[in-house]
């Protein structure tokens, strides 16, 4: 179905010079106009495609946000660092392909009454990759590692923040607990924040635990044979890997570094590699006559942080928000594989509270058109309004250059020039952990999701004071207020209550940008299958199911 977004008329929506702009764009990165992009927003969306029934011999991946700097399962990371880890470490939980949670290296467990206590009972028939046998010792040692204040473990606060101690009972047990119930910390076990390494490992390799020069040690369906700085790794079958289910298909996977959307298509195209997640949409057409294209259900989100600094003020974040073309980048930016965003709650992760995030998301006042007319009231408001504002982007993600340029002419319109700075991706981690790297910078263009598989995890990030992407300081005492509340509740109905009350509050004050939800688009060339397809695919053995189909 071809659809031609703007050739509709639509009150307050893009303008004509943005519609030529993003058309120009288009063609010249997909050799297409706008009138004639296909849309997929009517695809089949499934969390897997069709099981291997064979093996092979080697896999030839893209990994297309390019080489990370660490894969110690402490450290942050982007989709590149979370597919190796996924595939190379286990968590106490497995996140499935459909985002329900089951046993992994803990085969059960337990809170107690007053929820200050979680127990988990660890399996007793898997090893490490070199051989060793997986103790309550390793599993112990790994978790209490992110309480390390030396380690600076990206899940100290968001995920271990309300941890007291994590200790080992007898030969199965290990005992966590909480200064104050925490409803997403068992969830967040089936993430990076519950892998286990081998202890012994991770202490003689010290600080180059996760690089390339220390690897990694763990339980997976793989292990790091080698990593070539600057162009890849390679991982191979583990063989004293316990569960069946994951058994690899491939014994060796070459994953190849790539930071340029055009080399990841080219790639994909010419046979070079066998697949890639994150598939630009606008490739999609082009690769169906090579192989199989999936798209998958996914958190992920588009999204633009405010800065401290000139986006401090409220009516400034609320005059950008407005000038958001969100149907467009959903539609024609995103070929039609992405929705429109107005909170940063994906409605994947909305589980047993659906009913009432979907009644409070109907409440909410939504940008759903451009609205210059209010957006240059909010400006002319301002006390001191600025003339110009700089946004990072990544480097070569198309749909980030594409969105900026129909921004950055709106804001033209207001009296703004928008500078667009393209920052590579191995940069893209500081812009969140060092306010030095992001100095000069007003807003952030990127795509985020959250990691523990609930709609609490993210917005906590990001309106309680000391969250992570909280880059703006944003702080609201009656927000934390609620957004701890919830935390702390197991009664579904009421924890998603007390979120939306909190929801309600926050979404005006714009700590963040949300503008659209991508689904997951993946690819395999033809004879190859088993892939999981949708965005579990960061903190699951994605590639040890891909194999030989007939």
């Amino acid at each position: 179905m071809t659809r031609n977004l703007f050739a509709r008329t639509r009150t307050r929506a893009l303008s004509v010079a943005a519609a030529a702009v993003l058309a120009a764009s288009l063609t010249a990165c997909n050799g297409s106009s706008s009138s004639d992009a296909s849309s997929e927003r009517d695809a089949e969306v499934v969390n897997s495609a069709p099981a291997a029934d064979g093996s092979i011999d080697e896999l030839n991946w893209g990994v297309p946000f390019g080489e990370p700097p660490s894969v110690d399962p402490a450290a942050g990371g982007d989709s590149s660092a979370n597919l190796i880890k996924a595939n190379v470490c286990e968590p106490l939980l497995r996140l499935n392909d459909d985002y329900t949670i089951s046993p992994a290296l803990a085969e059960s467990w337990e809170y107690s009454d007053d929820n200050l206590t979680l127990t988990f009972t660890i399996r007793q028939d898997v090893k490490f990759s070199d051989g060793t046998p997986m103790t309550v010792e390793d599993v112990r040692y790994s978790l209490a590692r992110n309480l390390e204040p030396e380690l600076a473990s990206t899940w100290a606060s968001s995920v271990y923040g309300n941890v007291k101690s994590v200790t080992a009972e007898g030969d199965d047990k290990v005992v966590v607990n909480f200064t104050a119930p925490d409803s997403l910390f068992v969830k967040a076990m089936s993430i990076t924040a519950g892998l286990v390494s081998e202890k012994a490992y991770v202490e003689k390799a010290g600080t180059s635990y996760g690089t390339a020069s220390g690897g990694l040690m763990c339980t997976g369906p793989y292990a790091i044979a080698s990593w070539q700085s600057g162009s890849g790794m390679t991982l191979t079958a583990n063989p004293h890997y316990w569960d069946e289910k994951f058994t690899p298909h491939a014994k060796t996977v070459n994953l190849k570094f790539i930071t340029e959307a055009s080399s990841l298509v080219q790639g994909l195209e010419s046979g070079s590699l066998d697949g890639s997640y994150d598939v630009p949409p606008g490739s999609i057409a082009s690769l169906r006559k090579t192989g199989s294209v999936y798209q998958g259900p996914s958190p992920q989100m588009l999204q633009i942080y405010p800065s401290a600094g000139a986006m401090d003020d409220v009516k400034l974040r609320q005059a950008v928000n407005l000038l958001i073309d969100r149907t467009a980048v959903a539609e024609q930016i995103y070929h039609g594989t992405a929705e429109p965003m107005y909170t940063f709650t994906p409605k994947l992760l909305w589980g047993d509270g659906a009913d009432t995030l979907q009644a409070a998301l109907d409440k909410l006042d939504k940008p759903e058109k451009v609205d210059l007319d209010e957006a240059k009231k909010l400006i002319e408001s301002m006390d001191n309004p600025p003339t110009e504002l700089t946004m990072a982007i990544i480097a070569g993600h198309e749909q980030m250059r594409l969105t900026s340029a129909l921004l950055q002419e709106s804001l033209k319109k207001v009296g703004i020039a928008l500078t667009i700075k393209p920052i590579q991706p191995a940069e893209n981690v500081a812009y969140f952990t060092d306010p030095a790297a992001r100095k000069g910078v007003d807003l952030i263009m990127n795509t985020g999701w959250s990691a523990v598989p609930d709609y609490l995890f993210y917005a906590r990030r990001v309106v309680v004071p000391e969250g992570r992407f909280n880059l703006l300081g944003y702080e609201n005492p009656t927000v934390t207020d609620l957004v701890e509340k919830s935390a702390q509740t197991f009664d579904e109905p009421e924890r998603a209550e007390t979120f939306a009350e909190a929801e309600a509050t926050f979404t005006p004050e714009v700590p963040l940008m949300p503008v659209a939800n991508p689904r997951e688009v993946s690819f395999v060339r033809e004879g190859l299958g088993g892939l999981t397809t949708s965005f579990a695919y960061v903190y699951h053995p994605s590639l040890a199911t891909i194999g030989a189909t007939k």
